[in-house]
């Protein structure tokens, strides 16, 4: 789940984008097809094994499958139980799942929901943070002396609200 502030293009400060991706590789592309064709939701997008050469020296070309957006991602939740999942990969899905509920329920218009939604998604990203990424605790700071004006102010919360319907 992408959080980033943003006092520009939303009336609320914030832009959250709900995410859920999976990379395979590309030998993988005809089951994935066959997912996006099942699920009738999601994408496909393509990363070369020159991409992942930085990070990886046997890297292959892969194949990502992604689910966009607060709906798309409650559909796919819906269609897809825990228990497919193991290990980690299974309390990540859990801990999207409660991100997600979040968002559902529009606690993250709260202080306490939208704190509880970034420490979820710092635990989902712990290996994967890009350089601009902000954390938990960036959010905590950063709100220190705004939380009143980002989640106590009847007028904001409302305009918060209003922007977030329009979304979806």
């Amino acid at each position: 789940i992408n959080i980033l502030p943003d006092n520009y293009k939303s009336k609320h400060g914030f832009i959250y984008s709900p995410k859920f991706k999976i990379s395979v590789s590309s030998k993988e592309e005809k089951t994935i097809k066959k997912t996006i064709h099942y699920l009738k939701i999601g994408q496909i997008n393509y990363a070369p094994k020159e991409y992942w050469l930085k990070t990886s020296p046997n890297a292959r070309d892969q194949i990502i499958f992604q689910v966009a957006g607060r709906k798309q991602c409650e559909k796919f939740i819906k269609k897809i139980p825990i228990d497919l999942f193991q290990t980690t990969k299974k309390e990540s899905y859990r801990l999207w799942q409660d991100a997600i509920e979040i968002l559902r329920k529009r606690e993250h218009f709260t202080y306490d929901g939208f704190i509880k939604l970034c420490k979820a998604r710092d635990i989902i990203n712990d290996r994967h943070k890009p350089k601009t990424y902000r954390s938990a605790e960036w959010f905590e700071n950063f709100l220190a002396e705004k939380k009143d004006e980002y989640f106590n102010d009847k007028t904001f919360r409302l305009k918060m609200i209003g922007s977030q319907h329009r979304r979806g």
